[in-house]
């Protein structure tokens, strides 16, 4: 679909990437924020969502003022996140997303909108939007709502993908497995189905993967009911008396039963063991089916277990019950720096490289391991490497039995966590140092709504002030004028009245025009000295006045400086006497 409007330049992931080596120094804070299309058609609420969704330091933003425009840009860049408003001209924020939607993108999607309307919002939910928020009230807030909707959303997704991602890996290794295998999760849905259930079943992977509801029974049972991999995520106690023989061993489960496949009744082997994701928690479950003679008393489970930590990317390694190891995967070379020989012809190498401050607790893990013979919680400890580096791992045990409840051995699945740790290390270290700054920015809250009291109280007491000083000058029966530079700024009634002037007319008075050249006396001349020359104390005096209409009068006078930063004022009391002179 081509646009008419000139496509606004989004950055590359090499962009970030270059970005985040300035000085030479790669900032993975940078190469980490998601990149988020914020789409509005008004200017300035993207320029504020832009700087809010920023702030947090999650996210780079592009925004886009056309839902067409947007359109291009998203068939054409990558974005984590969608946010966009409902209704903008041409295309509205639900028809944009119907749009992507049906062109298969499964990018997060939020309409941030003003309009609330109950249709509205459900419409837009049914259409695969993620979040519906609306608009309005405090920025912060809504923004908040906004940065945590985004996130929610991008994990979400991430999960989703990771999820299907792991499925797909977990089928290609399911797949090199030489005996009849499949998984399920904990939906009792099948995820994988490899090519010997394939040849035993005859039931291609294609028409099973997906399949729920117990159906891949149909092929040994011809009713779809729950099987022994489904007593590994719930309990359904009839499973356990179709079987000829059933061992549980905490979450392995071993058993034998007859059923029917291509070749007509078999008995089979059955193992059963749960999935686990990186966190060590239950996901699902897989199943290995194995056809024995009658009287076969063992089945080729080490075989199996190598078929398995071949492809895994990490270092598995098999300990017997005289703790020799008979089998340790390709991936301890990579992980530790020795090969799996090494561990094999010197089982004792394990415990060398473990980090001498981790090296007491991780005899007591092990000595827990011996006395119960079964799956334990995940272990953390540091090893050093050949080359000297540390690396932390994650150590998953579980216990191993045959026939009649024989321990075989322990399974042992080291992973490389290194990573993990040291991105914990660096959000402890910055939470610490947001609190640090969340504390300074109170304190500095403090001190602000403090000094914000003491100018109220200020203020308050100014208004007081300049009420009396206003009841002051206007109550007054006294003619009272405060002079700048010659120049009258403030006068009462009073004043007016004594010289006859009208209210209007206060701004043209001077004080040349108040006391002509040729009255002029020695107190008059003190007048202007004192008003300049910023000195003298408080003076009193009687002079000679000229009234608009021009006749003099006497007067005397009371004389204040009044003296503000960059101005001096003088401030006259004026009383008309009652003689002439």
């Amino acid at each position: 679909m081509q646009s008419r409007y000139k496509l606004p330049e989004v950055p590359s992931a090499s962009f970030y990437f270059s970005k985040s080596r300035e000085n030479g120094v790669i900032r993975s804070e940078d190469c980490l924020k998601k990149r988020i299309l914020y789409i509005d058609d008004e200017d300035s609420l993207l320029e504020i969502g832009k700087l809010y969704l920023e702030r947090s330091g999650n996210f780079f933003v592009t925004v886009c003022n056309d839902p067409m425009v947007a359109y291009d840009m998203i068939n054409t860049n990558f974005f984590d996140a969608i946010v966009s408003d409902y209704e903008m001209p041409g295309m509205n924020g639900i028809e944009l997303l119907i749009l992507i939607r049906k062109y298969g993108h499964s990018v997060p999607f939020i309409i941030f909108t003003g309009k609330g309307r109950e249709e509205v919002v459900i419409q837009a939910l049914n259409e695969g939007a993620d979040f519906y928020i609306q608009k309005g009230g405090d920025n912060n807030s809504q923004f908040a709502e906004l940065i945590h909707k985004i996130t929610v959303s991008i994990e979400r997704n991430q999960a989703l993908s990771a999820k299907m991602e792991s499925e797909h890996r977990l089928s290609h290794i399911i797949s090199a497995i030489p005996d009849a295998t499949f998984a399920i999760d904990t939906n009792h849905r099948v995820i994988a189905w490899n090519r010997k259930m394939e040849g035993l079943t005859g039931i291609s992977e294609y028409d099973m993967i997906g399949k729920g509801d117990f159906l891949y029974s149909l092929p040994f049972t011809n009713t779809a009911e729950p099987g022994i991999i489904d007593l590994i995520i719930h309990d359904f106690p009839d499973v356990e008396k179709t079987c000829v023989k059933f061992i549980r061993e905490n979450l392995v489960i071993t058993a034998e039963k007859y059923v029917l496949v291509n070749s007509g009744e078999k008995k089979v082997r059955i193992c059963a063991a749960p999935l686990y994701s990186s966190q060590n928690f239950i996901i699902g479950a897989i199943a290995t089916i194995q056809e024995i003679s009658e009287g076969c008393a063992c089945c080729n489970q080490l075989e199996m277990y190598k078929q398995i930590a071949l492809l895994s990317p990490d270092w598995e390694y098999w300990e017997n019950p005289s703790h020799d190891i008979l089998y340790c995967s390709p991936a301890s070379l990579q992980l530790t720096g020795y090969k799996p020989e090494q561990f094999i012809s010197s089982p004792s190498l394990v415990q060398d490289i473990i980090h001498p401050d981790d090296l007491e607790l991780y005899l007591d893990h092990i000595r827990t391991v011996e006395n119960t013979y079964f799956f334990h919680p995940s272990f953390e400890f540091r090893i050093v490497m050949k080359c000297g580096n540390i690396r932390w791992i994650e150590r998953n045990t579980s216990s191993i039995t045959g026939m009649n409840n024989q321990f075989m051995g322990t399974l042992v699945s080291n992973r490389d966590i290194t990573q993990r740790k040291e991105m914990e290390k660096r959000l402890n270290s910055q939470n610490i140092e947001n609190d640090t700054k969340i504390e300074r920015i109170r304190k500095m809250e403090d001190r602000i709504l403090e000094k914000n009291s003491l100018l109220l109280t200020t203020l308050r007491e100014l208004r007081v002030c300049e009420q009396k000083f206003q009841t002051l000058l206007y109550e007054s029966n006294k003619g009272i004028v405060i002079f700048q530079s010659g120049t009258i700024i403030e006068c009462n009634n009073a004043f007016l009245n004594i010289f006859g002037y009208l209210p209007d007319e206060k701004k043209t008075i001077t004080l040349d025009a108040l006391i002509p050249y040729f009255v002029f006396n020695p107190d008059v001349e003190r007048t202007f000295d004192y008003e300049n020359s910023g000195k003298g104390e408080n003076s009193s005096f009687e002079c000679d006045y000229l009234r608009k209409n021009g006749t003099f009068f006497s007067a005397k006078v009371w004389m204040k400086r009044i003296q503000f930063p960059g101005s001096n004022l003088l401030m006259m009391h004026i009383e008309e006497l009652k003689f002439s002179q």
